[in-house]
């Protein structure tokens, strides 16, 4: 039996067995209620009706298991996950993701309706203001302005209401958190209302650096403004802006805690032969003391950054008449980060890293939603550009005892402009009443121009002038690698003052647009992209009965190319799309006069031409490079369930579980494992491995970050208390199993099966008015790591240690 079959035996099996429980009847007062999502663009629908999976968690989950950002967010969300890049985050829904490298996400992540370029003015903002968050699971083009191959969150936020309200809440916690934000809602005029949100939050870091002096990571110290103004023109217009402001300045964590000792008999340098292979490894005491224990780190100096993101838009909506309405949604944002980051994971200082990143956007989606007859859907414009500039710079030094080979810095200057238009049509006509056929598709066209200067220098014999640690007295001097002397175009002298000698230096030879050297090389045109596509879409929707709704579609998904901002050659540079078609069955009904609701789904994704990172080789450069590319074709089949149960009126119990038994790379030959990882495969004499070209034969393993089981459970009990005073007690487990982070599928790379637990208690007054609540988070402090990354030393990103806190709340 294939892996489909299972699945479809699986999900008809849980249906089976809720079945007879239809017949008992039960209070009507403790039906579960409507959901309401807007994932479809045609306006507000019940989810139960809706033909998407789409996973809902309201506000008052937010509030009472302490979701404060997109962080936690995966915690209410079985198919969610997010790991560690930088300074950023990226997300994965059912094991489709991205590189946040790329500047394409799979899985797009909206406010409002707005895409964000930067995952970070939602990883880093309060949901202090959420109405909702709807996570739509596949890809959403004919519905979403931008490309959303993997899926689409959406952070719908409350709107100005009719009457005045206000609510202030204050949280208080151990780690120093002060947790604060405060709601004001209501009308300005008979037609006009207005909102504001003010969120402050900040707590220290998680993660103890064994370092005297250095201060922890996985703080956060953030400011976050929210306005609206709505607009009511007339009975079928209105006009409602938004304006937001975040500003961060944060010590963050990156694969921050070593995983194995620096002395590990593992840690090898490896020839071309196993016979080659030596032990690479040296002391560094304190943090090997800490290996084992991630509430601890070991870094030289403080990983911090600090951003500054808001934006304005517009949203017009009209009521045309009973069959037709017009939405228009124009909007402006941009993000300006700096980033410090340094050393290896050990009390060594080996180097250091700074980023500075600004990025502007403009956006316009104009939405025709029609109902007529027996048609309803929504046709759709959509214009995008964006323009991106980085600046990076960075140095390795001779900071270890072991360390032997050439010291480096690198220079970094991109500007990377974005130009896509894209228009898409989703439409279902009614074949009965019951019976819809839905069809659509979505068209793209997109420019892209890289616009970079990046050098490269590689020198022995000390650091460059203005460095701690200079030495005038030998400046520059032979490269070595290898422990060989390299004498090719890749090396630097320094003149005996420190200066660079020009006639001696030579630039990688990509140099694109505009800067250059003075008498090396010559200035080569931009590079472009231009990229046109067309993917559309095709199901099935079927009203069986009252209280089951049965669907099918088939999608095909597109997520365009881009160029390696940190390549030096024009070898490379470049990489294509990636396609996904999708096909999911999905069932979603209720039992038990409303008591019981189960919603199931199987899906299927095959992609071509996936995005992955991979090793090239240089003409006349003999070290490969690592960068995206397209070489890849992977397949996943999965599962995935979403129950909630009432069995009596004052309790609830909901749980969600993502399946992913086939989850691999079909055909990916060129693949790098990471250099820890591959310098083991070379040891080992792993056939796959083929030293000469430095790539890795990863056909057939599993897809990084894709667990092969998520799942959450959570029970509520309600309490009614008398004069109108409620309490509740809310428990809340979350399992995420097995998961590699690298392509090899080595055992240092998986990160092993946890579970966290949380827990809320809290009291309301009458009305609603007071309320108080304990909450705690991660009850059994579990210890876990978000992501792995293997490199040249193995490190994870340690998840959040228990925390817990008073939350007081007042609404007016």
């Amino acid at each position: 039996m294939n892996k489909i079959s299972i699945l479809s035996s699986a999900s008809l099996a849980v249906l089976a067995l809720a079945a007879p429980l239809g017949a008992s009847a039960a209070d009507p007062n403790g039906q579960i209620g409507d959901v309401i999502v807007t994932a479809t663009k045609t306006g507000a629908t019940s989810l139960q009706k809706t033909p998407l999976s789409v996973s809902v968690v309201g506000a008052d989950t937010l509030a009472k298991n302490e979701v404060v950002s997109l962080k936690d967010l995966p915690s209410e969300v079985s198919s969610l996950k997010l790991i560690n890049a930088g300074v950023n985050a990226v997300v994965y829904i059912r094991g489709v993701g991205g590189y946040a490298s790329n500047n394409e996400q799979d899985v797009g992540i909206y406010q409002d309706g707005v895409y964000l370029g930067r995952t970070s003015a939602a990883l880093d903002s309060n949901f202090n203001d959420i109405a909702r968050v709807e996570v739509a699971e596949g890809p959403q083009g004919t519905t979403f302005g931008r490309n959303s191959v993997g899926g689409a969150l959406n952070f719908i936020s409350q709107q100005p209401s009719q009457t005045f309200t206000a609510k202030e809440t204050l949280s208080v916690g151990n780690y120093n958190l002060v947790d604060e934000a405060f709601n004001m809602s209501g009308p300005i005029t008979d037609n006009v209302q207005s909102a504001i949100a003010v969120g402050y939050y900040k707590h220290d870091g998680y993660v103890e650096d064994v370092v005297e002096g250095v201060p922890p990571v996985g703080a956060a110290n953030r400011v976050n403004v929210r306005f609206q103004t709505k607009w009511e023109i007339n009975n079928d217009m209105t006009n409602l802006v938004r304006a937001d402001y975040l500003y961060t300045n944060e010590n963050f964590g990156i694969s921050s805690s070593n995983l194995i000792s620096t002395q590990d008999p593992r840690y090898l340098t490896c020839g071309s032969t196993a016979a080659s292979c030596h032990f690479n490894g040296y002391p560094a005491p304190l943090a090997d003391a800490a290996v084992g224990n991630l509430n601890y780190y070991g870094a030289a100096a403080a990983q911090q950054t600090a951003e500054i993101d808001y934006g304005i838009n517009d949203e017009f909506n009209w009521k045309i008449n009973d069959n037709f309405s017009l939405k228009n949604l124009i909007a402006y944002r941009t993000d300006q980060n700096r980033a410090y980051y340094s050393g290896n994971g050990t009390e060594y200082l080996t180097g250091a890293t700074s980023t500075l990143y600004d990025q502007h956007q403009f956006s316009d989606e104009v939405n025709l939603v029609n109902n007529i007859g027996n048609f309803k859907g929504v046709l759709g414009l959509y214009g995008w550009t964006e323009y991106e500039h980085q600046v990076a710079y960075s140095i390795k030094t001779n900071g270890t005892p072991a360390f032997t080979g050439a010291e480096a810095e690198a220079y970094q200057d991109t500007r990377f402009p974005t130009q896509s238009y894209a228009v898409f049509l989703n439409e279902t006509y009614q074949i009965t009443p019951d019976i819809g056929l839905i069809f659509g598709g979505r068209y793209t066209s997109e420019h892209k121009v890289l616009d970079t200067y990046n050098t490269a220098y590689q020198y022995a014999g000390g650091l460059p002038a203005g460095w701690a640690g200079y030495n005038p007295a030998n400046p520059g001097g032979v490269v070595y690698a290898n422990g060989s002397p390299v004498t090719s175009a890749n090396s630097i002298k320094y003149n005996t003052d420190g200066t660079v000698n020009a006639s001696a230096s030579t630039i990688f030879p990509f140099v694109l647009g505009y800067g250059g050297y003075s008498g090396v090389g010559s200035v080569q045109p931009d590079l472009v992209q231009n990229v046109s596509a067309f993917t559309p879409k095709l199901g099935l929707q079927w009203q069986a009965t009252q209280d089951a709704f049965l669907y099918f579609s088939a999608t095909r998904g597109f997520k365009s190319g881009g160029f390696n901002f940190t390549a030096r050659n024009i070898f490379g540079a470049t990489y294509q799309p990636e396609w996904i078609t999708t096909y999911e069955v999905g069932a979603k009904t209720d039992w038990l006069d409303k008591r019981l609701r189960v919603d199931v789904s199987v899906f299927r994704n095959d992609w071509t031409n996936l995005q992955v990172n991979e090793a090239i080789n240089i003409p006349n450069y003999a070290v490969p490079i690592q960068i995206a590319s397209n070489a890849a074709a992977a397949r996943e089949t999965g599962l995935e369930a979403n129950v909630t149960f009432k069995p009596w009126d004052e309790w609830t119990f909901t749980s969600s579980v993502t399946w992913l038994p086939d989850a691999v790379y079909t055909n990916y030959t060129t693949g790098q494992a990471s250099t820890f990882i591959e310098y083991l495969l070379i040891q080992r004499g792993d056939p796959r491995e083929n030293v000469g070209a430095n790539t890795y034969n990863a056909s057939g393993n599993r897809l990084n970050n894709a667990p092969d089981v998520s799942a959450n459970i959570t029970g509520q009990k309600d309490f009614d208390l008398g004069n109108g005073n409620t309490a509740f007690v809310r428990a809340e487990a979350q399992y995420t199993g097995a998961t590699y982070f690298d392509i090899s599928d080595d055992p240092i790379s998986r990160r092993n099966p946890y579970a966290v637990v949380n827990g809320s208690i809290g009291w309301a007054s009458s009305g609603g008015h007071y309320q108080v609540e304990l909450w705690a988070r991660n009850l059994a402090d579990t210890q876990y790591v978000t992501t792995i990354a293997v490199g040249s030393l193995p490190q994870g990103t340690p998840g959040a240690p228990r925390t817990f806190g008073l939350q007081l709340n007042y609404t007016y």
